[in-house]
C-alpha cells in the first residue's frame, strides 16, 4: 500500500515553488537594478532576499522532514522523502522497532503523527495532516505485526530530540 498525500499539502508545496520561481526570475531579470554600480541598493533588496531564504528554509524543512512517502509491500516498508521526490530507503519490517504515535490538538483540529521507529531512531514519519490514508496505512503497520510503542502528548521538547528523522 502506497501513502497518498492530501490536497492542501500538495496545493502549498506547489504555491511556494512558483512563488520561488517567481521570486528567482524577479531578482534575474532586474539584476541590474539590485547590483548596480555607483547605484545605492534598493532600501527592500536586503529584506526582500532575507524574506525569500526564510521561506525556502522553511519549505526545506517540511519537505525533508515531515512529508514522506511510504510504500509496504511484503515484508519492506520503502520511505522517501521530500513528497516522494528524495532518495529511497527500505527498511524490512522485522528490523523495525516499532511505532511511536503522537498526538497534537489545536483550536480547531487535532493531528496525529506515527514515526516508524528502528533501534534509537526514528526514521520515517506518517501524519494525518499530510496523509490522506493514514488510518489505513497505520492498520496495515498493525497487522505487519509492527509494535505499537504507544501514544504520547507531543510536545516542543521531544519534537527538537536529537532523535528526530
Amino acid at each position: 500500500m502506497k501513502s497518498k498525500f492530501k490536497f492542501w499539502p500538495k496545493f502549498f508545496l506547489l504555491m511556494c515553488l512558483f512563488l520561488g520561481v517567481l521570486i528567482v526570475t524577479y531578482v534575474l531579470i532586474y539584476f541590474d537594478r539590485f547590483f548596480a554600480y555607483g547605484k545605492p541598493l534598493h532600501f527592500l533588496s536586503f529584506p526582500y532576499i532575507i524574506f525569500n531564504c526564510i521561506i525556502f528554509s522553511l519549505i526545506g524543512h517540511q519537505l525533508n522532514y515531515k512529508a514522506h512517502k511510504i510504500n509496504i509491500t511484503g515484508d519492506t516498508i520503502t520511505r522517501v522523502r521530500r513528497f516522494g521526490f528524495g532518495l529511497k530507503e527500505v527498511y524490512k519490517i522485522n528490523e523495525l522497532t516499532g511505532f511511536l504515535t503522537y498526538s497534537i490538538s489545536g483550536k480547531k483540529n487535532a493531528n496525529e503523527y506515527l514515526y516508524l521507529i528502528a533501534g534509537d531512531e526514528k526514521v520515517a514519519k506518517l501524519s494525518t495532516y499530510y496523509h490522506q490514508n493514514y488510518q489505513e496505512l497505520k492498520t496495515l503497520m498493525a497487522q505487519h505485526q509492527i509494535q505499537n510503542l504507544g501514544n504520547e502528548r507531543w510536545t516542543l521538547w521531544k519534537h527538537l530530540s536529537k532523535r528526530t528523522i
